[in-house]
């Protein structure tokens, strides 16, 4: 008996040490490879990473077949203390990394022709690299499927990962696709899309918007200039930028335009560079577009929107133009100047017809030569700057996409790059400011939005929407209304009275209850009819309640606009069977650089606030304030709970 007892025990011994060993082993392995890649320079591990990820994929698999009949003992010694929360991050760490190798191994094996180049000194040509990257795209959409599979099946285990638990080394990987996660599920879907996109099935042809942003429209600035930009196998093989006003043709059959166009402006047509009206870019994109075709008989398969911000947040990238007749280079820095005084008459001949029809010349060409640039950032580098940077001028609402394509469109609505109004079933407010009076005025306007909530009856929430505009020109100019140029100068066009057509969105439910806004008198309008905050519009748009009025701002002055109105019960929810939250989406308008934004929240007094993404809260009392410049559009919650 003492004889079996004894060959039991040295078999449960050699199990143990067996399993030790072989789990000692390929933990060994998985530290050396990963330590082994953080020696390499980026070009050598592309070209490496194909053998790195199948050989992780191996040791992991056997990893994991080793530890999992011990996860349930990995489980209770999280509750210990020192390393018994580490031990159990076994568990989650390993049946991520088993869930999303596989996929990872076969992406990128698909893709190790282009990993051969992708960091290369000197880089590939740009044009052969793209159409390489498009081309095993489009031959693999299978491994971004099964990417996004796997990453959705793995994500229950990522959550519970604490990067903290681990050494630092390990942590900054860790955090660094924390923060990332959903954006690479994302990439993935887009990236699926590539070759439709660009052209690797058949040409397609985008249409542009210059948006003028100091003129400011819906979706971010009267459209200046419009045009196309040709996409064939991965390539521009076309570019246009034309004044907006060249591609009228009133032989045509125009529609008549909005209400607020036909009666205040008197634009008897709806003509394309009149065409963003609505704050929903999808909607004016597809007006727009429509419009465009109907003008020229050319057919587009998405649209292009930008302002300002953008064409100088991509100089910033291009680096230097050197331009005939410009004494210095043109850079990021005073490329706006450069528009201003290339747009600007002749001192001499001043106001004429041929500068009218030439003072947008200099668009196609700047246009033209930055893209040139463009193309010539064959690097990885410069690629991903270029990418990170149209990502961010998507966020902050300069840059605006529409893709005549379901797939594609569906994505950048998922995303918040649509240039959508936001779908929300809570609170929500959106202001959309005009500008109706043949200026250049927000330029230089300022502007302050506060939203102050009082929710002290829970079952029956109010808003009050308090809106400021200030005109800071110090010289006394006459409210002409009419479409003038003045001396010329686009520092003219701001020297004026700001004529504004303001539009609030706020939840489908919203009732007003009174509004304050200074009357128009009439002989400051092209109508010459006046308005008053009696006459203030209400409709439904987009899904939303939207209040709709006018204002006309003198120079050196400021004026008020206030909304009061009863919001729907469903804003405040239950979030738990202790806890309601109220969250809130702030809309910014596309093209406004940034407003300063106001949130006021007023509380029962038997309720406290126990959390908030928000940061720079001041909480008085049952009364909590936030203050934000806001540059883009943002969700704030807020949690609530009776008082202890």
């Amino acid at each position: 008996m003492k004889k079996v007892i004894l060959v039991v025990c040295i078999s449960v011994v050699s199990a143990v040490l067996i399993w030790v060993g072989t789990v000692g082993y390929h933990g060994y392995q998985l530290f050396r490879l990963y330590s082994g890649a953080q020696t390499l320079e980026k070009a050598e591990l592309a070209k490496q990473l194909p053998a790195l990820v199948r050989e992780t994929n191996q040791h992991v698999s056997v990893l994991r077949a080793m530890v999992k009949p011990v996860y349930p003992v990995l489980r209770v010694m999280g509750g210990l203390p020192g390393v018994g929360p580490t031990m159990a991050q076994a568990e989650p760490l390993l049946e991520t990394a088993y869930s999303m190798l596989p996929s990872l191994e076969q992406t990128s094996m698909a893709f190790e022709p282009v990993l051969q180049d992708v960091f290369a000194a000197p880089a590939p040509d740009r044009e052969d690299f793209v159409q390489q990257v498009l081309t095993c795209i489009g031959e693999n959409p299978e491994v971004f499927d099964a990417l996004v599979d796997s990453a959705n099946s793995s994500k229950p285990y990522w959550e519970t990962i604490d990067a903290g638990l681990f050494p630092e080394r390990v942590q900054g990987a860790l955090l660094a696709v924390d923060e990332n996660y959903d954006q690479l599920l994302e990439a993935a879907a887009y990236v699926k899309l590539l070759p439709a996109l660009a052209g690797m099935e058949e040409t397609q042809t985008y249409l542009i918007l210059a948006q003028n942003n100091d003129e400011l429209r819906a979706t971010g600035g009267f459209i200046s200039g419009i045009g196309t930009v040709e996409v064939s196998q991965g390539d521009i093989v076309g570019f246009t930028m034309d004044d907006s006003y060249a591609v009228d043709d009133f032989s045509k059959g125009y529609p008549t335009p909005p209400e607020p166009l036909l009666h205040y402006m008197l634009s008897g047509y709806w003509v394309p560079r009149d065409a963003n009206w609505y704050p929903d870019f999808p909607t004016s994109a597809k007006i727009t577009a429509d419009l465009y075709s109907l003008s020229t008989g050319v057919e587009t398969d998405g649209v292009i929107a930008f302002d300002q911000t953008a064409v100088i947040e991509i100089m910033s990238l291009v680096g230097s133009l050197l331009v005939e007749g410009v004494d210095e280079p043109v850079t990021s820095e005073n490329i706006e100047a450069y528009m201003w005084q290339a747009r600007a008459p002749d001192a001499e001949s001043g106001l004429t017809q041929e500068w009218w029809e030439h003072r947008k010349d200099f668009m196609g060409d700047l246009g033209g030569r930055i893209v040139a640039e463009i193309k010539k950032k064959n690097s990885a580098e410069e690629m991903i700057a270029l990418a990170q940077k149209m990502e961010e001028l998507l966020r902050r609402g300069h840059l605006s996409i529409y893709l005549d394509n379901s797939s594609g469109e569906e994505l950048l609505k998922k995303s918040g790059w649509d240039g959508g109004l936001t779908e929300t079933w809570q609170d929500y407010v959106g202001v959309v400011d005009s500008n109706i009076g043949f200026n250049k005025m927000d330029g230089v306007l300022q502007r302050k939005i506060n939203y102050k909530v009082d929710l002290r009856v829970l079952s029956s929430p109010k808003a009050r929407v308090t809106l400021t505009y200030i005109n800071p020109v110090g010289q006394a100019v006459a409210c002409v209304h009419e479409p003038t140029y003045g001396d010329g100068s686009y520092a003219d066009m701001q020297k004026r009275c700001y004529w504004n057509y303001w539009r609030v969105y706020l939840p489908i439910g919203s009732e007003l209850i009174q509004v304050d806004a200074p009357d128009v008198p009439q002989d400051v309008l092209m109508s010459r009819d006046g308005w008053t905050d009696g006459q203030i519009v209400q409709a439904v748009e987009s899904g939303y309640e939207v209040f709709e009025g006018l204002l006309v701002l003198p120079t050196n002055a400021s004026q008020t606009i206030i909304l009061d109105v009863q919001l729907p019960g469903y804003v405040v929810q239950p979030y738990d069977a202790e806890t309601l939250v109220y969250t809130v989406f702030v809309q910014k308008q596309l093209g406004v650089e940034s407003v300063p934004y106001e949130l006021e929240i007023l509380l029962p007094e038997n309720l406290e606030m126990v959390f908030s993404n928000a940061s720079s809260l001041i909480i008085e009392g049952s009364k909590i304030t936030l203050l934000e410049e806001l540059h883009e559009s943002k969700l704030f919650e807020f949690r609530f709970q009776v008082k202890e």
